[in-house]
């Protein structure tokens, strides 16, 4: 890891004190997981951007709350959002179904004035944000889609005869992976069909397989599932540490979550249920997950702090 990269994927924690008591559960529970969190970092070893995702998420997160809180948003605060929230997708497109799950609540809970005006504005930010890739994708590939094309790559990756719920797995079997960058075939495939169509039958592929195989596909969601919240589940510290977190998270939310608001509730629980979905899908990664640690570093800071308050007493 880089030094640069070191010090974006620690700001999150740094933050964590600021989030803590934005949300309603004391900058002390932030202090205590931003120092757990800070000592993570270097065993993450975030390598596509994963600890600027983590910045971004967080800082969309508190400006839907702080929206939220207000009952107000004019339409220049409404559209600086979307477009924030537009530039993150280029980082993350992950964080596109977090701001839904945002939004859906926005739509359905929001009582502020010139309600449907402001929700468009905001939008119309996210809009403005993505046109320019959009349009850069129609130039290169003559079609239109949502930052990346290589969902139906991905979902084959996972989805396939001989495959496993990790890569690790799948590399411990020798598998070979149907990858244009590591398989010259696939390669060729790319280059005879180009990119767009080769992803298209990609996707195919996979849903196909799915339908022949409905019974292994549901192991497989399962079982990444269960990687995703508890990591590899081998015998090494890091594994440890992840199943220690993830349960110190748990009976954190439970502490939590009887004492938040309304909004503050579905900004911690949106990116908890929306974020991993996709990841569900796909072999489980180590890094997959690290956009959103700091979320469960909090958690289980909140239940650290309610150890300590109950033994002071």
């Amino acid at each position: 890891m880089s030094k640069l990269e070191f010090i974006i994927s620690s700001l999150i924690y740094a933050l964590l004190p600021w989030i803590a008591d934005r949300l309603g559960a004391g900058r002390q529970a932030g202090f205590v997981g931003g120092l757990m969190g800070a000592f993570m970092v270097e065993l993450e070893k975030p390598t596509h951007g994963e600890g600027l995702a983590a910045i971004l998420l967080g800082l969309m997160l508190m400006t839907f709350l702080r929206r939220w809180n207000n009952r107000q948003s004019s339409f220049k605060a409404a559209f600086l959002l979307g477009l924030g929230s537009g530039i993150s997708f280029h980082v993350q497109p992950v964080l596109l179904s977090v701001f839904l799950g945002c939004l859906v609540f926005e739509t359905g809970w929001y009582r502020a004035g010139r309600k449907t005006a402001t929700i468009s504005m905001l939008i119309l930010g996210v809009v403005l944000a993505c046109a320019p890739w959009a349009w850069r994708n129609y130039v290169v590939f003559h079609e239109f889609f949502f930052i990346r094309d290589n969902l139906g790559l991905e979902l084959r990756m996972g989805n396939s005869p001989g495959v496993a719920a990790t890569f690790e797995e799948m590399d411990r079997a020798g598998h070979g992976y149907k990858h244009p960058r590591i398989d010259l075939m696939e390669a060729r495939k790319v280059r005879e069909l180009g990119e767009v169509e080769y992803m298209r039958k990609a996707l195919t592929e996979s849903l196909g397989w799915i339908q022949e195989n409905p019974l292994e596909f549901f192991k497989l969601t399962i079982m990444r599932l269960v990687h995703f919240w508890f990591g590899p589940l081998t015998p090494s510290p890091a594994s440890v540490l992840m199943v220690m977190l993830t349960i110190l998270a748990i009976l954190g939310i439970r502490h939590v979550l009887p004492i938040l608001t309304a909004p503050q509730r579905v900004i911690l629980l949106t990116p908890l249920l929306t974020y991993p979905l996709i990841y569900y899908l796909v072999p489980y990664m180590p890094r997959y997950r690290i956009p959103m640690d700091w979320m469960l570093f909090l958690l289980a800071g909140i239940e650290i702090c309610g150890w300590i308050h109950l033994h002071k007493r």
